[in-house]
């Protein structure tokens, strides 16, 4: 199992982060690199400057062969390429890549050349987590047929009529109470450091809620996440995707070159650079950190910042929401809530945006 890569997609929906941080062309971004799909969302906005930021080197490298693929290849051979489908000839389309990567990139990428040929949209931890979960859990579950079914659903009631008659039976409950505890979460699903300040005490009880919520309660015709998780894969030209949609596919052809990345933490970037941030997408990287860490953080980002700067991050498993009154941050409450509840990824136990006055 690859484990240096941990997410080979993002798995925050990008309209809340394009929408909380109302980006504009003026705005210097600082975005958590992860597996790109936001980078992509937010360079769409063509903003003056975009870093992407993340302090594990191989999500830079995945989320660059991502922005030279869709800059040197056309859609349906990046389509086929990144795994969307089956593709027999991934390995020839890497070489077409291989003169616009770095010597590192492509030592890592020759070392792990089986990600590429298994499709590097499904080479990250959790993407193999998933895998284990459709394999294991779902097919005892909801046959092929059925989850296409769900998937083409266009209303919420119908949605929850499903869940009720097809979906939410005795084998789902137990196979899910198994497949998503701690014990296994750990082991194959996410990094351990997540699970350090947790104090969530039935895992899976939480994530049955939560994935609740997201079956019964978000549309799933509009949803690539729920594609995504059901079948490893979104449709061709899915609307609104940051990549997957054709008209931004020919768009970001012409803008990620403008990307800059950044290997390292937030702390990192602020202490060793003087351009001026407006924007945050800080992800979920509060879950890793102590409170301490996580005030420290907004404490220098405030610091650094001018008046109308925005930070969004989601929490996950771990509550980070209250800081010292020393932090000049004003929490946008109502406008926060109503972005969460148009959240189209359900991992999440809230969502934040905040604001210098």
């Amino acid at each position: 199992m690859n484990e240096k890569i941990k997410y080979s997609m993002c798995w925050e929906d990008p309209k809340l982060v394009t929408n909380g941080l109302n980006i504009k062309t003026s705005d210097n971004v600082l975005s958590i690199a992860s597996g790109g799909e936001n980078i992509f969302a937010i360079l769409l906005k063509e903003p003056n400057e975009l870093i992407a930021l993340d302090n594990n080197t191989y999500q830079i490298y995945l989320v660059k062969l991502k922005a030279i693929a869709i800059k040197y290849l056309e859609y349906d051979e990046f389509y086929c390429f990144l795994g969307f489908e089956k593709c027999e000839n991934r390995i020839s389309i890497f070489k077409k890549l291989v003169p616009y990567l770095d010597k590192q990139e492509i030592k890592f990428w020759n070392k792990n050349i089986d990600l590429i040929k298994k499709g590097i949209i499904n080479c990250g931890k959790l993407e193999n987590y998933l895998y284990y979960f459709r394999k294991c859990v779902l097919r005892f579950v909801l046959s092929k047929k059925n989850i296409k079914f769900y998937l083409d659903l266009n209303d919420i009631k119908k949605q929850k009529e499903f869940f009720q008659k097809k979906w939410n039976s005795f084998t789902w409950k137990i196979l899910f109470k198994i497949f998503f505890s701690k014990t296994l979460m750990k082991l194959l699903g996410r990094d351990k450091k997540y699970f350090v300040h947790n104090k969530i005490k039935n895992i899976s009880k939480h994530y049955y809620l939560r994935s609740k919520q997201g079956i019964t309660k978000i549309p799933t015709k509009t949803n690539y996440f729920m594609h995504m998780i059901l079948t490893g894969s979104i449709p061709k030209c899915f609307k609104d995707h940051p990549y997957l949609d054709l008209k931004n596919y020919k768009k970001l052809k012409k803008l990620v070159h403008k990307i800059k990345y950044f290997k390292g933490t937030v702390n990192d970037f602020l202490t060793s650079n003087s351009i001026n941030i407006s924007k945050y997408n800080l992800s979920d990287i509060f879950e890793k950190d102590s409170q301490k860490n996580y005030e420290n953080t907004l404490l220098l980002i405030s610091k650094k910042s001018d008046k109308g700067m925005r930070i969004c991050y989601w929490n996950n498993m771990v509550k980070r929401s209250k800081y010292s009154k020393f932090i000049k941050l004003k929490r946008l409450n109502l406008f926060s809530e109503e972005l969460f509840k148009k959240d189209r990824i359900f991992f999440y136990s809230d969502f934040f945006v905040e604001e210098k006055p």
